[in-house]
């Protein structure tokens, strides 16, 4: 039987203490307390994920044999004892189960146990054993995890090469266990420990011991939860550890909001907020200034003459595009050449009729290094994208031609409308699991022609991979500028056009897109004009008497307009509902608990796991899911929007289709994932879905300007839904708010500052 031995629950009025015998093996640790300690051997190992790990492993007690599931490092396997501390719960599929809270893995002592455990060490003989023993006494071991090769120095017959073997094998056994539960004790979660001792291998203790703000180079651990762990270990509040790392913190924050560079004045009373808002006694700011002048001498930040702060690598990356965009300014076009007979040859080819501008987009990018190509939709930026590819294969057959996009959606999408095969820029670049491209300076992009499509949402960071690694290959940018910039730092495309970076604006929207009421609608909006009603756009006014009701009403109608939608034969993964915001009554996480139940409602056919604070979230097959961040091994990007084909309940793995491919999410990767079907404006760009709905209300009011509304309707193919306030739709028209973002980008792209990062364009690629 799985459970707590007797019959007991293990929680409540009719839990049962087991005392067996000898040891206590089982105990609750406290009257009051849901938690059980348990101490046997592993008896079998039913999954385990040796990254963050989880596993789900049969505990032999001389009692009986029970489950346990979570986060626990088992470097044995099978045979290995370990006491567990845990919470009982019934598991609906597999019965009685131990959660792991902590664990440990005690360390063995007395000299006959001693002697036993070293025997079983590769190399060790029982003479070699007994030695180690009779030198060090019955506690060898704890003195060897302790000491290292010095705990083993001077005893007879053992060289250093076997001194560092001996101690090697014991770490793997016990030693990492003693280094995870140290750090569990300082607060750490057991999956957060285990990221942390594969971030800084077996010295790992003692790195956050001398600076635990070193946690912060850890993926999703911030300056709080390092300071948590700081004050455990008793470092003072006016340490230079905490102050710079306070005053990096700011500025990460500060970046996480799209600028590139803060005030210096504003970063250190942002450094002041932070640290005196952590409690204790308030931080003089004079010491905040002298943390800030050792990150400028530590080459961390870069502080510029007047007062602008910046990140180190920001800074880089802002400076070596500005280079490389000033240098590309500099060179001569190529010589001009007649091209309307060319223009003629692909108007007849593919019977259309190119405007003005296309026109001449065509022809600036057969002459020039470097073309901006906007326009917003409607105007024919593929059409003319798809003139150039085929006018300059025309005149170079032999040239080697690559395009890409930021994601994955803008990629497919580019790849179906111009015939020609296209990747995500991190595949272009040869980003791997570290991060790092295959390409760039010291390896150029072995192509003649690139095109990058959504321009738009590339942050100053994509930018600067991908110009290090473009080389001479002629260049061509493609996106809306009115649309939202990008999530991360910068407002590349809207600088590099401020900057006088060649460029075409498409703004004439042809007839067959006059014909669509949401293009028409996008360009209203554009100007400060009210959209019209009719066709495949419409707007649903929902009343009240408070807000708190209208929004209730506005979810309701919102939820109305998605079953009308399923009854008329749209599915789920054709409707996508566009928030400004996460939270609130009508962000997206409240919209998604509501949409889920309509778009893939519960049924015994489909398996589940629940999961978030109070379990009140599930994952389930068929689930539209979207990722949140880069995962470079999967190579699953930001934004990338998949499905849940399966799932292992036992496990907690959920299999997850993006395009062609399967990848697996376990239990410590799911905060990689979110619900889909309800999803934020920034995160639907580079995206297009046949039908769009979004919620309006005033309660989003910071969030209701005209560039975020023109970016959601134009995500819309077929429909285009706006559901809430006419005052709302209203403010949103009206507010003509700039996206402001502290950049210099525009600033530093001047002739003077060409020559040391661009290259010269190859020339006639068939000439090479």
């Amino acid at each position: 039987m799985n459970g707590f031995p007797g019959g007991g629950t293990g929680t409540g009025e009719d839990r049962e203490v087991w005392r067996p015998t000898g040891p206590r093996w089982a105990r609750p640790l406290s009257d009051a307390d849901r938690a059980f300690r348990v101490v046997g051997e592993v008896e079998r190992i039913l999954f385990q994920n040796r990254e963050n790990g989880y596993a789900v492993f049969r505990l032999k007690t001389p009692g009986e044999v029970i489950t346990c599931t979570g986060y626990v490092y088992l470097a044995q396997g099978p045979g290995e004892v370990l006491e567990i501390t845990g919470e009982w719960e019934d598991h609906p599929r597999y019965g009685r189960q131990l959660q792991v809270l902590t664990w440990n893995k005690p360390v063995p002592v007395g000299r006959e146990v001693a002697v036993q455990v070293l025997r079983q060490l590769k190399g060790v003989g029982v003479r070699t054993a007994r030695r180690i023993v009779s030198a060090l006494g019955e506690e060898a071991v704890d003195l060897i995890l302790e000491q290292g090769e010095a705990a083993l120095a001077g005893i007879r017959g053992l060289s250093p090469e076997k001194i560092e073997s001996i101690v090697a094998q014991l770490r793997r056994h016990h030693g990492v266990q003693r280094v995870l539960g140290k750090l569990m004790a300082l607060g750490l979660s057991p999956s957060t420990a285990m990221r942390a001792y594969r971030h800084f291998g077996e010295n790992c203790l003692g790195e956050i011991q001398n600076n635990p703000y070193r946690l912060m180079e850890i993926d999703s651990i911030g300056f709080h939860r390092a300071d948590a762990v700081a004050r455990q270990l008793g470092i003072p509040e006016t340490s230079p550890f905490r102050l710079r790392s306070a005053l990096l913190h700011v500025l990460s924050l500060n970046s996480a909001e799209g600028h590139c560079w803060m005030d210096r004045a504003r970063w250190i009373e942002g450094g002041l907020e932070l640290l005196n808002a952590a409690g204790g006694e308030p931080v003089e700011p004079r010491l905040l200034e002298e943390a800030a002048e050792e990150l400028a001498a530590l080459g961390a930040v870069k502080v510029e003459a007047e007062g602008r702060v910046f990140a180190r690598g920001i800074w880089e990356a802002e400076d070596r595009v500005a280079r490389w965009m000033a240098a590309r300014l500099q060179l001569a076009p190529s010589p001009s050449r007649q091209f309307e007979d060319l223009i003629a040859a692909y108007e007849q080819q593919h019977g259309v009729s190119l405007s003005e501008r296309q026109r001449e987009a065509v022809r600036t990018a057969m002459t020039n290094p470097l073309l901006i190509l906007t326009g917003g939709p409607g105007t024919g930026k593929t059409t003319t994208v798809k003139a150039i590819l085929w006018c300059y294969n025309r005149l170079h057959p032999r040239a080697r031609i690559a395009v890409g996009a930021p994601t994955g959606r803008a990629a497919r999408r580019m790849e179906e409308v111009s015939g020609h095969p296209a990747k995500t820029l991190h595949r272009l670049l040869g980003i791997g699991r570290d991060g790092i491209p295959q390409f760039g300076e010291d390896r150029r992009l072995p192509y003649d022609l690139i095109v990058v499509d959504e321009t738009s949402m590339m942050d100053i960071l994509l930018m600067d991979k991908l110009l290090q690694a473009v080389g001479p290959s002629k260049l061509i940018l493609v996106g809306d500028v009115d649309q939202l910039p990008s999530v991360g730092p910068g407002h590349v495309l809207h600088d590099l056009i401020a900057a006088g970076v060649p460029y075409v604006r498409l703004d004439v929207i042809f007839r067959q897109a006059r014909q669509s009421n949401i293009v028409v609608n996008a360009h209203q909006v554009l100007r400060g004009q009210m959209p019209v009603q009719g066709g495949d756009f419409w707007f649903i006014e929902v009343e009240g008497e408070g807000v708190r009701e209208v929004n209730s009403a506005i979810a309701l109608r919102l939820e109305k307009a998605v079953k009308k939608l399923l009854a008329d034969g749209y599915g789920p993964d054709e409707i996508q509902v566009l928030s400004p915001t996460k939270k609130s009554e009508l962000g997206t996480e409240a919209l998604n608990l509501r949409l889920q139940q309509l778009m893939n409602p519960a049924s015994p056919e489909k398996r589940e796991v629940r999961f978030g604070r109070k379990q009140e979230k599930v994952w389930r097959m068929g689930d539209k899911v979207i990722q949140m961040r880069n995962d470079y091994e999967k190579e699953v990007f930001n934004g990338e929007i998949g499905y849940i084909e399966d799932i292992d309940e036992e496990d907690g793995v959920l299999l997850v289709r993006f395009g062609d491919a399967l990848h697996e999410y376990d239990r410590e990767e799911w905060d990689q994932l979110g619900h889909a079907y309800a999803i934020t404006i920034h995160k639907s760009q580079g995206g297009e879905y046949p039908v769009v709905l979004i919620p309006m209300t005033i309660s989003h009011y910071v969030m209701l300007y005209r560039n975020l509304l023109y970016t959601g309707i134009t995500r819309a193919k077929k429909l285009c839904g706006l559901i809430g306030m006419a005052k709302a739709l209203r403010v949103a028209v009206r507010n003509n708010r700039p996206v402001h973002r502290n950049t210099m980008l525009a600033e530093r792209i001047v002739p003077a500052g060409a020559g040391a990062a661009g290259t010269p364009p190859a020339g006639d690629p068939d000439r090479s």
